[in-house]
């Protein structure tokens, strides 16, 4: 049997994470709504020349990113659905 005390502060710890990552996805996903251009630029970025990071990534195309992005807001909707909303449940255990 699991050590209740470990598993509920490991349990609420992979919410807030959860939460936290939640919240910055939302901002990034405004931004994409803010500027679309953002996926196709990235695309058309040329990689001569920069660091590692500044490089785009060659397995991915900008529909994989749209798709992405769809579900994201189908994710960020069901968080923020309910009543109360599933994500005032979850703010409940964090810190």
């Amino acid at each position: 049997m699991s050590n209740p005390v470990n598993f509920v502060n490991t349990y609420t710890a992979a919410i807030t994470a959860l939460v936290n990552q939640l919240n910055t996805l939302q901002a990034l996903n405004a931004q994409l709504t803010d500027d679309p251009t953002l996926v196709t630029r990235y695309f058309a970025t040329a990689s001569f020349g920069q660091a590692p990071n500044l490089v785009p990534r060659t397995d991915i195309v900008a529909a994989d990113i749209t798709n992405a992005q769809a579900a994201i807001v189908q994710m960020l909707f069901t968080f923020n659905s309910g009543s109360p909303t599933n994500g005032s449940q979850l703010y409940k255990v964090t810190p």
